[in-house]
């Protein structure tokens, strides 16, 4: 998945973060692949790829984003397995 590309979450990530984000549509607005800590990484001004989030024992790439709609930021991220091109079908 690429930068600001369009996203939902997946069924599993629905279960996890609540039902009220089906079918959703959200941008991607930054992805990481390495770690970084808080302080190093906004002093760096949030360089891309590096997140002070990510795990490197999860083999995914961790992704921050913003509500297609409006432009607001989620407050939490979102690993790859959690993201779909698609709406999940009967997510409700």
């Amino acid at each position: 998945m690429r930068k600001n590309e369009l996203v939902y979450m997946t069924k599993d990530a629905l279960e996890n973060y609540g039902k009220e984000y089906a079918g959703i549509p959200f941008v991607i607005t930054h992805k990481a692949t390495k770690y970084m800590s808080s302080t190093e990484f906004y002093k760096a001004g949030m360089p891309d790829g590096h997140h002070p989030g990510y795990d490197e024992g999860c083999g995914s790439t961790l992704y921050d984003l913003k509500y297609k709609e409006t432009g607001e930021e989620l407050t939490f991220s979102l690993y790859g397995w959690e993201l779909t091109k698609h709406s999940p079908k009967n997510a409700n």
